[in-house]
């Protein structure tokens, strides 16, 4: 599945392991990265399916929130995700984006694992 390839090794391992069903109990992990990118992956043993992935990142540049995505870029990535990922609003608290992750409807290629990329 190539949806998220440029993101974190470690984020993408993470998923993966949820993907493959390894962890079946509830999972909330804090990932943090360089240049202060921070991820949270929620996971639940009743919905293994349904991924919660929240991300902050600083600001690009000082025109934009720290707290929010501005809505043209909301709507790309509901754009891009289209029916394997929601964008949920309001994001988790401190986050700027926070998704809902469905990964049986991730598009499945045989034998391929996570590599996802955001946009």
């Amino acid at each position: 599945m190539a949806c998220f390839s440029r993101v974190s090794p470690a984020l993408v391992e993470i998923l993966n392991k949820l993907q493959s069903g390894e962890s079946l109990t509830d999972f909330d992990h804090n990932l943090y990265e360089n240049g202060s990118v921070r991820y949270n992956i929620q996971a639940s043993a009743s919905s293994p399916q349904i991924v919660y992935l929240s991300t902050w990142m600083p600001p690009l540049s000082p025109e934009f929130s720290s707290v929010c995505l501005p809505d043209c870029a909301l709507q790309d990535v509901e754009r891009v995700y289209l029916d394997s990922a929601a964008v949920v609003e309001p994001s988790k608290q401190g986050y700027m984006l926070t998704l809902r992750i469905n990964f049986a409807e991730l598009p499945q290629r045989k034998g391929m694992e996570f590599s996802c990329t955001l946009p």
